[in-house]
């Protein structure tokens, strides 16, 4: 927690998926992605909204948890490109 601290100020968000970023904004409308969340992304039923929140670049920091990892080949993509 220390280190996310350090890497980002209180206006920057934190993108994760278990909702660990309890000190700075949300980088999504979708906080904690529980398992119906990352069905309805793979299936392409709901949109994700990561590419156009984090496109603005008040996203400092991406942790990678096993949620995330679970994501769309297109969010990941995303989030490793920027």
């Amino acid at each position: 927690m220390m280190y996310v601290l350090s890497l980002t100020t209180r206006s920057d968000s934190v993108l994760d998926g278990q909702a660990a970023y309890i000190f700075r904004p949300q980088a999504s409308f979708f906080g904690v992605l529980v398992d119906e969340l990352r069905h309805r992304f793979r299936e392409g039923t709901l949109a994700y909204d990561i590419p156009a929140r984090c496109g603005s670049g008040q996203c400092r920091v991406a942790i990678l948890d096993s949620r995330m990892r679970q994501m769309p080949q297109q969010v990941r993509d995303f989030v490793a490109q920027n």
